[in-house]
């Protein structure tokens, strides 16, 4: 008997990347990841995710779909991709992924029994001095 998962074409005929714009790139990938991820390609979907974030470093969405994925590998990884999904959504105006993306981070944190702030002060160090400017020379 087949699934409804044989019907599933494992090959689409997408653009590769080279002929996608850059601006869309970001979106190729993580379309791929999902595609993926519905698969049960995990480390495959990761990888797409990865390259989603290395063209554009601002995709919530990407961060959101690794950090979920990450939540049973590698902990510290999944709370750093969902509060950067958090922010990232927050910053955007998109109030309806914000409070997902924080409650999956609040629920990992919970269900992990780890401190608020877990694992996330280096984030955000690193976070703060990207965005402080040095003084003018006086």
């Amino acid at each position: 008997m087949n699934s409804i998962f044989d019907q599933i074409p494992t090959h689409l005929d997408l653009p590769s990347e080279d002929q996608l714009p850059h601006s869309q790139a970001a979106e190729f990938y993580y379309r791929r990841g999902l595609r993926h991820e519905f698969l049960g390609l995990i480390q495959s979907a990761i990888e797409a995710y990865n390259f989603a974030i290395l063209q554009d470093p601002t995709h919530a969405n990407a961060y959101f779909s690794r950090g979920s994925l990450l939540k049973s590998s590698n902990i510290c990884e999944a709370l750093q991709d969902l509060a950067k999904a958090s922010d990232l959504y927050f910053e955007q105006m998109n109030c309806e992924n914000h409070r997902k993306a924080k409650l999956a981070l609040e629920t990992l944190r919970i269900a992990n029994r780890l401190p608020k702030n877990t694992a996330l002060q280096p984030l955000r160090i690193e976070t703060a001095a990207i965005r402080v400017k040095p003084a003018a020379a006086g």
